[in-house]
Formats: structure tokens, C-alpha cells, sequence
């Protein structure tokens, strides 16, 4: 991310607050443009939302504030800064017209002029404000959304109205300024800019063919709403469409990206009895997600669930929503089946077992290393195998019979041509095969016609982004219907893996061809939030060459360790850190008192002076802030 994305900083009447700061006291979590002086002060310039009743309670602080709740501060800062420009200027003139007086007499004339002409200005912004802001909230309730428009008549009308006593000119010119006043600020703040970034491909092949580019922004239709970009999830299917074998649907924009999360900045027509201009949502998409803004027809999109992050969200559509035409839709997974995934610490694969386990199956999976086993079982599933150590058919077999089944009741699978075969022998009789990618080739010759007769195999092959938006719009319904409570009770998760800025998007592919992900893949464009995260689970870090680093646990300070990282590498374990006395019960962790012996320390996020870490002790794991000392 660019140093101005970084740093860009958001504007209250109290103050300016930092969008990408992390709250200290927050430990793997933190609500994005929140005020530090409150987060009732939580607003967007360029995003109001519709106003809510639970916006004057607590458990609404983690969401952006409407037009009714910002009246109270535009009024009372209005007020405020009135008083201000008024006191100012009465004391410029009060010094300017008491030059002749002397003493007490010319004190008293200042102090007279400065709080008359202080009092008149603020009585008069507090005025234009409380009339600007009943017609908002007016207009808004009306017709029951909050955009551009609201804004510009409502600046017109207050100006109408101020100036109303001048006389119909005097009423028109106050208007015509209103409305000039109101549309310089929209333009200013809340307009969608022409052109945007956007990873573009110099030609099919490498990943070094990636770079970011610009182009035009795309224009909305009355069925699709436009989102402001936060994230977006990368997939193996990204990967292929780099190397030219995937090109997207008829139709389609070319750029790659196949679901993202952020907000909304336009509506269409049409979908505006569904989305509001500021909503957080999640997007599937045919083809745009790996730019600062993308289209999504109106039945694609999903309202981000409480307590999901953007980061987290944005590996939801794609990844949970494949998963689940797979195994629910085209499988019917219910309980007692038992499933065997094939590349379960994929991104589809970490949702496909979560989602077997959901509706009540056993879960076997394949992996290529002893580390993707224990993971796999972290997340759910029975049992897993590692295929690299011998023939793994007879291990699955034995586990079917362990299970008291034939066979397996559903094979879900990303790998083709060098599973055919296996497949057919681990399946039971009547038993769903369902193929959702070829990594391996789409060649089928062992395929036994025989085989899958005599079992009554049926064998399903899907894609789910060529699919007509009416098939996902329906495909959505019935995952929100289903599964989506399931983010809100933990039985379902967003394991992220890793994240990177939009820059370094070659270095994302790489790490996925290259077979290392454990979860879902995700590029930052709004680097706002933190993710959530998994034990065992490190994020990139990096260090200074040299710099020392002190642990706090709420207010408990621990003595400073030394923290080299050795040349041309980027460490992320620090080992054998001796011990911590902590003097306080540690809420962020399993354990209260005592004194505890570092086995491992992992920097999982580093910030100019911060570094989230996770500490490995002999009483459990910590999520903890580091403060770097690079003296």
C-alpha cells in the first residue's frame, strides 16, 4: 500500500483520528475509523448510513454513524466553531476600534465586542447547521436512503430558508449559494473518483506479468452495486487465469479477482430495496476483485456478520460459497454421511471441512505435509493424511470401515486426472463425486464406466463462476439461510493464512503455487483491521535488524528482550526468551497469575512502534503489543 493510503486520516469536528492506527487496548481486533476520543465519533465523510435506533447504544459503537446522529455534533460543533470565528474576529475589531481608550476602559470594550461578536456568529452556524440538518435527516427518512442528493438539497433548501426573510431574491441567492456550497462538498468527499488501481497483466505466464496499473472506475447498472474494495481473497483459480488457462465468462471485465469485502459506494436503481450507500458487505464476483472497486450484481453480495473482519471477509464468497454448492447443493451432505476433501488446508478446502462438519458428516482430507495434518484437525476434521508417505487408499479404507460404511458417501475434490482412480475405490455405493478444479489435468482415462455403475456413483463437475447471476443470487439465499449463522456461533471460521499489501500480489501467487497455504489467502487495499487468527498461525513480520522489544499485557510492562534478525532473512520466531513475571491476572489469554516460561514468540503484525505478537508459554498462548526500540 502506498505511503498515502497509509497514512490517510479521517476528519471529526473533535479531531482527525487515524484510520490504520490499532487501538492498544484491542487485542487482535480493532474497528476502523473509530474516534479515539469516542467511538460514538465515528464517522465517514464519504459514507452515511441509514440512522438506526441501536446507534445510541453500546453494542451499535462498531458501526458508522447515520445523518440523525451526526445533527448532534454538526450542530454542537458548528456552535463551537462560531463562537470561535465570532470571538476572533470581535477581538480584531475590538482592538482595531478601542485604539484611542485606555486601562480597564479599553479591556472592557475588547471583551464586550469579543463576546457579542462571538455569541452572533455562533447563534448564526448553530442556526444554519440545526436547519441543514433537519432537512438531512428529513430527506433521509424519506426516502429512506442517505447519498449525494440528500446532501445537495438539503443545502439548497437551508439556504432558502435563511435567507427567506430577504425577500424572494435574497431567498433564491440563499439557495443557489446552498446548493453551490453543497455540491462543491459532495464532489469534495463523496463523489467516486474516474479512475482507480487496479493488478493488471503485462501478458499470460509469470507471475512476474502482474503489476498495478489504472483504469476507469466501472460504470454502475440499475441490478449491481458498486463496493469500495477493502480486501480481496486470492484463489487457485486467479493463479490459472494468470497463466491464460481460465479466461473468464462472455461478457466479463478481464481484470482477475473472483470476491472481495468493503463498502458500499453506489447503488444501483434497482437494488436500492436491498443495499445502502455505506453497507459492509462481501462480494462474489465472474471476474474485477483485485482493484480498489468492483461491480457485484445485487443478489451476489452479503452483509459482513458481526465480529468478521474486513480482511476475514473478504475470503468468505468465493471460498465458503464453492464449498457449499459442492458439498450441499450438488452433494446433499447431511449428518451420518462421511466425506473425504482432498486438499483440506486449501482455502475451499479449510470451508469445505468446516461445512461437512456443520451439517453433520465425518471428515477425512489429504495433504501434502505433517504441519497441514494438525491444522486440518484443528479446524474439524476426523482424520487426515499426509499423500506424500505411500499409498493412501488402504488408510482411507480403513477408516470407512472404522466408520462403519462401505465407502465414502461424498469425494470433494479440486485435483483431477491423478485421482481418478483413487476416488473410485474409496467411494461407496450411491455416493457423490463432486470435481470442482483439475490442478492435476482433466484427462479422465482410468475412469471406469464399470465402477461407477456397479457403485451407482454420480459424478458431478462444477463451476461456479460461469454460473448466471439468478443461480448465485439463489446459491446466496440459501447459503444465508443455511450456514451463515455459523459465523456468528463459531462453528464456522475464516482461517487467513496470510495477507499482503496490493503491491505485492506476485509474491501471493507464488506462495499458493507453491503449496504452502494453510487457510485463505488474502490482499489488503484498506489496511484498517487486523485479522483473526489461528494457534500456530504467523502472519508477515518485519523486523528492524536489530531491535529490542518490550511485551505488554494490559498495563504490565515485561522487562526488555533482545531481538536480532539475522541478515538476508525475515525471522518470525524469536526462541528461549527466559521468563516473564507478570504481576496481574492476563485477560487475554487462558491463565492468571504466575510466572511463565517463553517457549516461542511469534511477531504476527509489525506497525512503526508496534508489533502484535503471540507468545508460546508454558501455561498457553498470549496475543500480546510489542513496543519496538530501534535505539
Amino acid at each position: 500500500m502506498d505511503t498515502k493510503d497509509s497514512n490517510k486520516r479521517s476528519f471529526s469536528l473533535f479531531g482527525n483520528y487515524n484510520l490504520h492506527e490499532p487501538a492498544m487496548n484491542v487485542p487482535v481486533h480493532s474497528t476502523p475509523g473509530t474516534n479515539a476520543l469516542s467511538p460514538y465519533l465515528n464517522f465517514d465523510p464519504t459514507v452515511l448510513n441509514p440512522s438506526k435506533s441501536q446507534f445510541i447504544l453500546p453494542e451499535g459503537q462498531k458501526e458508522r454513524r447515520g445523518r440523525l446522529e451526526l445533527m448532534f455534533f454538526t450542530i454542537g460543533g458548528s456552535v463551537i466553531a462560531g463562537s470561535a470565528v465570532g470571538s476572533a474576529s470581535g477581538l480584531y475589531r475590538g482592538l482595531r476600534e478601542t485604539r484611542e481608550l485606555t486601562g480597564s476602559v479599553r479591556t472592557s470594550s475588547i471583551i464586550n465586542y469579543v463576546s457579542r461578536q462571538g455569541a452572533t456568529t455562533a447563534s448564526a452556524m448553530g442556526t444554519i447547521a440545526l436547519i441543514y440538518s433537519l432537512f438531512g435527516t428529513g430527506i433521509s427518512w424519506a426516502r429512506d436512503v442517505d447519498d449525494e442528493l440528500n446532501t445537495v438539497a438539503s443545502g439548497g433548501l437551508t439556504g432558502l430558508l435563511y435567507r427567506s426573510t430577504a425577500g424572494w431574491k435574497g431567498a433564491v441567492r440563499g439557495s443557489l449559494f446552498g446548493l453551490g456550497l453543497s455540491s462543491i462538498y459532495v464532489k469534495k468527499t463523496m463523489s467516486v473518483p474516474e479512475k482507480m488501481r487496479v493488478v493488471l497483466l503485462k501478458g499470460f505466464g509469470d507471475r512476474d506479468n502482474l503489476y498495478i496499473g489504472e483504469t476507469d472506475v466501472p460504470k454502475i447498472k440499475d441490478d449491481e452495486i458498486l463496493v469500495k474494495v477493502h480486501a480481496f481473497g486470492v484463489n487457485r483459480a486467479d493463479t490459472m487465469q494468470r497463466k491464460g488457462q481460465y479466461p473468464p465468462p462472455p461478457g466479463v471485465t478481464d481484470i482477475i479477482g473472483l470476491e472481495a469485502s468493503g463498502e458500499i459506494v453506489l447503488v444501483g436503481d434497482k437494488a436500492k430495496e436491498q443495499w445502502n450507500n455505506g453497507d459492509k458487505v462481501m462480494v462474489l464476483v465472474a471476474g474485477g476483485g483485485y482493484a480498489e472497486y468492483v461491480l457485484a450484481h445485487m443478489g451476489c453480495v452479503m452483509k459482513i456478520p458481526e465480529g468478521i473482519s474486513m480482511i476475514d471477509a473478504a475470503g468468505i464468497p468465493e471460498t465458503f460459497l464453492t464449498a457449499y454448492q459442492g458439498l450441499r447443493l450438488i452433494g446433499n451432505i447431511k449428518k451420518g454421511d462421511i466425506a473425504l476433501i482432498h486438499a483440506g488446508a486449501s482455502g475451499v478446502g479449510t470451508a469445505a471441512i468446516q461445512l461437512a462438519k456443520f451439517f453433520g458428516a465425518k471428515v477425512a482430507t489429504t495433504v501434502g505435509s505433517n504441519e497441514k495434518i494438525a491444522y486440518c484437525k484443528k479446524i474439524g476434521a476426523d482424520t487426515a493424511i499426509n499423500y506424500k508417505h505411500g499409498p493412501w487408499v488402504k488408510t482411507l479404507q480403513e477408516f470407512t470401515r472404522e466408520w462403519n460404511k462401505p465407502g465414502f458417501d461424498i469425494v470433494y475434490e479440486s485435483i483431477g486426472k491423478d485421482y481418478v482412480e483413487a476416488n473410485q475405490e474409496v467411494l461407496g455405493v450411491d455416493s457423490r463425486w463432486i470435481v470442482y478444479s483439475c490442478q492435476s489435468g482433466t484427462e479422465a482415462d482410468k475412469l471406469s464406466l464399470s465402477t461407477l455403475m456397479r457403485k451407482r456413483i454420480t459424478l458431478s463437475g462444477t463451476v461456479l463462476r460461469a454460473r448466471s447471476a439468478d443461480y448465485k443470487t439463489n446459491l446466496v439465499k440459501c447459503f444465508q439461510n443455511e450456514a451463515i449463522n455459523g459465523f456468528l456461533n463459531g462453528k464456522l471460521k475464516v482461517i487467513t493464512d496470510k495477507t499482503w499489501p496490493m503491491e505485492q500480489i506476485a509474491d501471493a501467487h507464488k506462495y499458493m503455487e507453491d503449496n504452502l497455504t494453510m487457510g485463505k489467502l488474502v490482499v489488503t487495499i484498506i489496511q484498517d483491521e487486523h485479522t483473526s487468527l489461528m494457534e500456530g498461525q504467523c502472519l508477515d513480520a518485519k523486523l528492524p535488524d536489530t531491535a529490542n522489544v518490550v511485551i505488554q499485557i494490559e498495563d504490565t510492562k515485561v522487562p526488555e528482550r533482545h531481538a536480532t534478525k539475522p541478515n538476508g532473512l525475515e525471522e518470525k520466531s524469536i526462541r528461549n526468551m527466559g521468563e516473564l513475571d507478570l504481576q496481574k491476572n492476563v485477560r487475554l489469554g487462558p491463565t492468571g497469575l504466575g510466572l511463565l516460561t517463553i517457549v516461542e514468540l511469534r511477531i504476527i503484525h509489525v506497525y512503526e512502534k508496534l508489533c502484535v505478537i503471540v507468545l508460546s508459554t508454558d501455561s498457553g498462548k498470549f496475543v500480546a503489543f510489542g513496543i519496538i526500540d530501534n535505539t
